[in-house]
């Protein structure tokens, strides 16, 4: 069955976040260091750096049980440990945290632009299925709107935002029940052989494992809605 729509999941499919990722954890870290020393937190660099790995530790252990873990919670996790009980300054925390992605952006793989307005031209349903760690979901959808890229989706689903991760097959259901179509309808396009490929698998989505630097993405839409 040809698909009526196709659903792509975000990093290494349609974005390349590898080096990017450690530099914006360091500046997170150094920007919490920062903001808690100006305002009199009695904090030393180490003891942020040691945080945020228990932090991390804590959110890898949550989502090894498909649950989400979001990005209040690792700030929260973040203010007990470096025992910040002002709420003012829990909130600068969270902002600073969660908009770092504005800062030091992914890229966007080769050809994403052109694929996504091939499928667009065509009238080809589009949606993103994301796990996220500690950049949310909103703040994806703020650099997708700053790139003029979120006008393709017709429909974004972040696990911070669900409460579920792929590949839970939940967060493919909801998917399937805002756009409007069967999963059958529905291919998915990811690059991890588990949580994407088997995951859309398990839900009944048609499913495409994607092999960033080996496939072309035009291409291979062109191939599957016989298109171009």
């Amino acid at each position: 069955m040809k698909p009526k729509a196709v659903v792509f999941d975000f990093y290494c499919t349609l974005v390349d976040d590898s080096g990017v990722e450690k530099e914006r954890e360091r500046y997170v870290q150094e920007s919490l260091y920062t903001l808690l020393e100006k305002n009199l937190y009695p904090v030393k660099h180490a003891e942020v750096a040691s945080a945020y790995r228990e932090m991390k530790e804590t959110m890898e252990e949550h989502h090894k049980r498909q649950v989400a873990y979001g990005v209040f919670s690792q700030v929260k996790f973040l203010a007990d440990r470096l025992h910040v009980n002002d709420h003012v300054l829990l909130h600068k925390m969270f902002d600073l945290y969660a908009t770092a992605v504005l800062h030091l952006s992914p890229r966007f793989l080769p050809h994403v632009e052109e694929t996504l307005h091939l499928l667009r031209e065509h009238g080809i349903k589009m949606g993103i299925i994301s796990n996220t760690g500690v950049t949310p979901g909103f703040a994806l959808r703020l650099w997708l709107a700053e790139k003029k890229f979120s006008e393709y989706f017709h429909t974004m689903l972040f696990s911070d935002e669900v409460g579920v991760l792929k590949p839970n097959p939940l967060i493919f259901e909801i998917m399937a029940f805002r756009m409007g179509l069967a999963p059958e309808e529905i291919l998915f396009v990811g690059d991890t052989p588990t949580i994407d490929y088997e995951g859309a698998l398990a839900a009944h989505f048609q499913a495409h494992l994607f092999r960033p630097g080996e496939e072309n993405l035009y291409e291979l839409m062109v191939r599957y809605f016989d298109i171009g």
